[in-house]
């Protein structure tokens, strides 16, 4: 299965939205900075993103069985971390 290729522009003005959310949509990109960069645009000034995302350690079993497992990219706690400081959000937290 290869990865999405997705126009990564929101056809939204700058600063439109209180909060973003993406639900196990991490899995499916090339470029999750990129993408959530633009969600920053998005975002009023002292809004949230919330990104759920289906952890590693749950590769291969019914929750996200193969051939899809092998697919996609299952990214660690620091890696969502580090994505999300490098689009430049603050106070990143990951929750489990």
């Amino acid at each position: 299965m290869p990865k999405l290729s997705m126009h990564e522009d929101l056809p939204f003005d700058d600063a439109s939205f209180t909060a973003v959310s993406m639900s196990v949509l991490f899995f499916f990109l090339e470029h999750p900075t990129t993408v959530l960069r633009e969600c920053r645009r998005v975002i009023r000034p002292g809004g949230r993103i919330a990104v759920y995302t289906t952890a590693a350690e749950m590769r291969g079993t019914p929750a996200a069985p193969e051939p899809v497992a092998s697919a996609g990219h299952w990214c660690e706690d620091e890696e969502l971390a580090a994505f999300a400081r490098e689009a430049g959000f603050h106070h990143v937290q990951v929750v489990h």
